[in-house]
């Protein structure tokens, strides 16, 4: 594993953790590795294209997701599991954002190209590769 491509996902985990929710993450596992994935919680994914391709998963625990997104706004949700999904998907574009800015600012050539929302068996799709976003459920 290249430690040089992970460490600035785990940076920019731990520091997006840090200022929207007041507390240090908590990384379970980072892997870079072929194969299937089983979601165990509510998570995000999104595509890396350039010269390096691939997937960079985000997946919390449902409890953590739910009181996640009670903290991020400001209180108690009524829709739960859709503020938990939404929480998680603007996590994870934040901790994308930095990491692909600090791998970009010291050379490679890469972009967040597509995004996937899981929950429940459900995914939602939003593709950034067209001039309009593309919104389509899975």
């Amino acid at each position: 594993m290249k430690m040089e491509l992970i460490q600035p996902f785990i940076n920019s985990l731990d520091a997006v953790i840090a200022e929207t929710m007041g507390c240090s993450a908590e990384i379970a596992d980072v892997t870079m590795e072929e194969g299937n994935y089983q979601r165990t919680g509510v998570a995000a994914l999104v595509g890396i294209t350039g010269e390096i391709e691939g997937r960079v998963i985000l997946d919390m625990d449902t409890a953590a997701a739910h009181q996640a997104a009670g903290e991020l706004t400001g209180g108690t949700v009524e829709r739960v599991e859709e503020a938990a999904r939404e929480t998680v998907c603007e996590l994870t574009n934040m901790v994308i954002g930095n990491a692909v800015t600090e791998l970009n600012n010291i050379g490679f050539k890469i972009q967040g190209s597509f995004r996937l929302k899981f929950t429940n068996g459900a995914a939602s799709c939003l593709v950034r590769e067209t001039p309009r976003p593309l919104y389509c459920d899975l």
